[in-house]
């Protein structure tokens, strides 16, 4: 009896294959090997070295596929686990032109494509399991109809330019309830119905205009039970109304009134980008809203929401115009606290401090959980909601910082990552994506470390004041430079000179890439009249070209020195000692440069403020009643010297921790 591994093998070394079904054959084996293939003697990849083999087949006009025999054998005694295959094409691959190995996958529940040459996706007729299917970039395809096979599809995001296409079949999905469409809004105004919808993307690349945008919502798919919208955009808001589930909504367009909205009964958060909008009264009277975002370069009336009784977060962006009602708006909003807070903070209990190993799988000897859970305590699943109590505990930990004395604490740093938008920029331009009940608290240098006690029991204070659990991870890290490198991610603004290093890089690179590119057509079309008249091409005629390497880049321009500025200075000081041997600074001898002996120098003790601490490198994880330490650093003892607290057994652990 032939296995899935016997069926693929068989059909794979079959010399009646094509070209490219021995690239797809190829490309299966590289994403099985890389992504499933766990033994002992798996290559190390050189990532250098993979991006120049890319580029190679790329711009080969006579590239033939090959692969490694018993990679290949493992890949198909791999295939009964592979539930997930990712073939994006990036833009330094060899484009994919045949899927016809993915018949042997048939229990495959999510693919990922992207820039990918094929004309028919008929091969999903294959996949019945298949729940997830991201298509991206795939102009080439007109029809999508074979996705009605696909029963237990669940997530649908699709991507390009093509201007009709064919998604006839889709209505008949049971299952199907996330969709991001990133093509023509007329093609998805043609499908009938979408019964299971509950979270829909939708937007084009013209569809912030009016020629692309849609005349109003009743345009739309019926979909009875849609509660996400987030895209547009809309010349008006009417027909809005036959999606009364609707809680959360991020619209773009060309209304001027948010009056169709007002009645909406589930609506708790509504985010609209509009220079046209003239009226936002509707916002006070609905009934259940409790965030309102407005994008807009032109100033409102917001004296009606200050009657609002649900709204607790109200945010504006693009408008330059003083706004003092605004302000006024801010101070008279209810307080977030009703919503996210308990009544009374819960009394601290005595801290403890755990050690934990973060393989182990008793969840009673790793900190709990800080993952929104499902039901009323996760939201529901609506990350609008999560998101803005994300932000609410953002702004409690700060005010009890700040009221400790320690926000302004040198090092001290709330939250992690790079430079980021401010919140009004953030709610209108990308979907929120919180998931967790943490926030980071960094301290970069000795100052902070020194004063950890009293920053955990000011974390603490803020924790004993959520409705639900929330975590805080500390990281304690005192870095040399620490100010400097900390600043960095705030103010990121490359000086003029290093923007047009960059700026010339880039356009050199794009020469380039259309350079390589050029010689491959040409190769391609050589090859192709070589074929016509019967002729083989020599080995090594043509193949991938390899350009010599790039030019030097021209010096950036540097701008003069200020008058009396330290280089002036240096300028000057060394016109000085040019003269007449007249004084001036002694020259060294020849073959020897002065600036390499330092004998002279007086010795300095250099004193760094964060060397008490610059080999500790610590992180913590801060809940109401402990503080947990991982063991795979061995830091455990720096955490109980600091805190002054002994380390604890963990509950449910049998022994002390060694």
């Amino acid at each position: 009896m032939s296995t899935v591994a016997d069926d693929f093998l068989t059909w794979a070394t079959d010399s009646s294959r094509t070209l490219e079904e021995r690239f797809g054959i190829l490309r299966l084996v590289e994403c099985v090997y890389s992504r499933y293939y766990r033994g002992p003697d798996k290559r190390p990849v050189n990532y250098e070295a993979e991006r120049h083999r890319l580029e190679d087949r790329r711009y080969n006009a006579v590239f033939e596929p090959v692969w490694d025999d018993e990679d290949l054998r493992l890949a198909a005694g791999l295939l009964p686990q592979v539930l997930e295959i990712d073939l994006h094409q990036y833009s330094n691959d060899r484009p994919l032109r045949d899927l016809g190995f993915l018949r042997f996958v048939p229990h495959l529940t999510s693919l990922k494509l992207a820039q990918i040459e094929v004309e028919s996706l008929d091969i999903l007729r294959h996949l019945p399991a298949l729940r997830s299917f991201q298509a991206l970039l795939m102009d080439r395809v007109e029809d999508y109809s074979a996705l009605a096979s696909c029963r237990e599809l669940t997530a649908l995001h699709v991507q390009g330019q093509h201007p009709w296409p064919v998604f006839s079949g889709l209505e008949s999905l049971p299952l199907l309830e996330d969709v991001a469409w990133h093509l023509p809004l007329r093609a998805f105004t043609e499908i009938p119905r979408l019964p299971a919808v509950k979270r829909l993307d939708l937007s084009c690349w013209n569809s912030d205009s009016l020629v692309g945008c849609l005349r109003d919502f009743h345009q739309l798919p019926e979909m009875p039970l849609l509660e996400h919208f987030w895209g547009g955009g809309f010349y008006r808001l009417e027909g809005i109304e036959r999606f009364p589930r609707l809680r959360t909504a991020r619209i773009s367009g060309f209304f001027r009134t948010l009056a169709p909205i007002a009645r909406m009964p589930a609506l708790t958060h509504l985010r609209i980008v509009c220079d046209e909008l003239r009226d936002i009264a509707a916002a006070a009277v609905m009934p259940r809203l409790h965030q309102f975002v407005l994008r807009s370069i032109r100033p409102q009336d917001w004296t009606p929401l200050m009657e609002s009784t649900t709204l607790r977060e109200v945010l504006t962006d693009g408008c330059e115009t003083p706004q003092p009602d605004f302000d006024t708006l801010q101070i008279v909003l209810p307080s977030r606290d009703d919503v996210f807070a308990v009544s009374t903070p819960r009394p601290l209990p005595l801290l403890r401090l755990f050690s934990f190993d973060r393989q182990c799988k008793d969840r009673s000897l790793v900190p709990p959980d800080d993952g929104f859970p499902d039901g009323p305590a996760g939201w529901d699943g609506c990350h609008f909601m999560r998101q803005s109590e994300e932000w609410w505990f953002t702004d409690l930990l700060r005010e009890s910082l700040r009221e400790a004395g320690l926000l302004k604490l040198p090092g001290v740093r709330v939250g992690f990552g790079s430079r980021r938008r401010d919140r009004p920029s953030t709610a209108t331009h990308g979907k929120p994506v919180i998931a967790y009940r943490h926030i980071t608290l960094r301290l970069l240098r000795t100052e902070a470390i020194s004063h950890l006690r009293d920053l955990v029991k000011a974390a603490r204070t803020a924790l004993s004041r959520t409705r639900f659990p929330w975590q805080v991870n500390l990281i304690l890290n005192a870095e040399v430079d620490a100010d400097e490198w900390d600043e960095d991610w705030r103010d990121s603004d490359d000086s003029p000179q290093e923007r047009a290093m960059e700026h010339l890089r880039d356009e050199q690179q794009r020469e380039r890439e259309q350079e390589r590119l050029r010689l491959f057509l040409a190769d391609q079309h050589r090859l192709a009249l070589l074929q016509e008249q019967g002729t083989t091409p020599a080995p090594g005629d043509i193949g991938p070209r390899r350009l010599p390497p790039a030019r030097p880049l021209p010096p950036v321009f540097q701008p003069p020195a200020e008058p009396g500025s330290p280089g002036q200075q240096d300028d000057d000081d060394e016109a000085f000692s040019s003269d007449d041997n007249e004084g001036g600074i002694a020259e060294a001898e020849p073959g020897q440069d002065d600036g390499e002996d330092e004998s002279w120098l007086p010795q300095v003790e250099l004193s760094d403020p964060n060397f008490r601490w610059n080999q500790l490198t610590l992180f913590l994880t801060l809940t109401e009643d402990a503080l947990w330490c991982p063991t795979h650093r061995g830091d455990i003892e720096a955490a109980s010297y600091l805190m002054d607290l002994p380390i604890k057994q963990p509950p449910g652990s049998g022994s002390a921790p060694a």
